[in-house]
């Protein structure tokens, strides 16, 4: 059923033959072994009940004792379950969650493949970079309702503006001030409240996001080749899968900035074109000319956010293997041997370090000398 959403023929009776089922049911690694077969990587997931409706669709429910079902839509109070035994079923949430168990399948929308004969699938080619693209996170549910929220709240900064305006063009004309006070205190509280709740609203997207990219990024890890993990040490494994997951906690906050700066952009260079033509021309060629220098220095950052990642992988794997065979270095007097190592690496990592400091510099003069130009 999940691979018919997908255009992938593969009836049940072909299925049943080729994996014949045990009087305990099928697993969740089974059913992922089965889907990934079949070209559609499928990511086990634990979810609370209260989070059954941020669930990417579709998406395989543990529904009863070793049984599953396709949860194909969702509307209001309903949903739609596609059962092998019974078949369409509309039931809903409550009687839904009366039966499953909180554990689910879902496809990796990213790491899916196109197979052969698929006159469904097609490629699209983006004409950003991939490190520059915010397509990863534009199927999170609640993404854009949380960009709307942000872009509403930080329009507030215009509160104070205003109603300085307000005062000074009351002084000029009318010779007396009258300031709102009330107005902008019951203002800002408001806001304070609005910032906060959208604060908890961005943490529990971000939670979601979190939690199924790094069950799929980890996915990913362990069904790597032996070849993978022979060519890279340990330190190097892990220090890499570690910020790759501190990344991702980052990526929702970073695209959602990304978006409200286009918004804004696009907005005010309106706005500016209405008032004057010819200064809006002159913003937009300081516009382009600073966002050249982002896309440079995202294209460095990348650069040097590896180099150091590297080399601080290799020195946290060496001082880990010098503690764990200390004794054979004292006994065999190879103390020398690991401290000349040991200043190598070490140079080739303060080195690194000494570059991106010296590039962060660079690129924080290029951005002044732009802004203030």
């Amino acid at each position: 059923m999940l691979a018919d959403y997908y255009g992938i023929e593969a009836p049940l009776e072909k299925l049943r033959l080729k994996y014949p089922t045990s009087l305990h049911g099928f697993t969740l690694v089974r059913l992922s072994t089965i889907l990934n077969e079949m070209g559609l990587p499928g990511v086990p997931v634990q979810f609370d009940y209260d989070e059954l409706d941020a669930l990417p669709l579709p998406a395989i429910l543990h529904y009863g004792a070793g049984h599953y079902v396709v949860l194909a839509w969702r509307s209001g109070n309903n949903v739609c379950v596609l059962n092998p035994s019974f078949g369409k079923q509309l039931l809903t949430f409550d009687a839904l969650k009366r039966e499953i168990s909180g554990f689910a399948l879902i496809i990796d929308e990213q790491e899916k493949r196109v197979l052969p004969g698929d006159g469904k699938a097609k490629t699209n080619k983006n004409w950003l970079p991939s490190w520059l693209s915010v397509k990863a996170t534009s199927n999170v549910p609640y993404i854009y309702i949380l960009m709307i929220t942000t872009f509403v709240i930080s329009m507030a900064v215009f509160i104070i503006p205003v109603v300085m305006s307000s005062s000074l063009n009351a002084l000029y004309s009318q010779k007396q001030v009258e300031v709102s006070w009330w107005l902008y205190i019951i203002s800002f509280i408001g806001i304070a409240g609005i910032d906060l709740l959208n604060g908890i609203f961005s943490a529990n997207v971000v939670k979601r996001f979190s939690h199924i990219s790094n069950t799929s990024g980890f996915r990913r890890l362990i069904h790597q080749p032996l070849r993978y993990f022979q060519k890279r040490n340990a330190g190097d494994i892990y220090s890499r899968f570690s910020h790759w997951c501190g990344a991702l906690r980052g990526k929702i906050a970073l695209d959602n900035t990304l978006r409200i700066d286009w918004l804004i952009a696009l907005l005010a260079f309106g706005v500016m074109f209405w008032v004057n033509p010819l200064l809006s021309l002159v913003s937009l060629f300081s516009i382009t000319l600073m966002g050249l220098i982002s896309l440079w220095a995202a294209w460095k950052d990348r650069i040097y956010t590896q180099k150091i990642e590297m080399l601080s992988a290799e020195q946290n794997d060496f001082i880990m293997e010098t503690v764990s065979g200390i004794h054979t270095i004292k006994s065999a007097g190879l103390h020398e041997h690991r401290q000349i190592a040991f200043a190598q690496q070490n140079k080739r990592m303060v080195q690194a370090l000494r570059n991106y400091a010296v590039y962060n510099k660079i690129k924080s003069n290029l951005y002044q000398l732009t802004g203030n130009g």
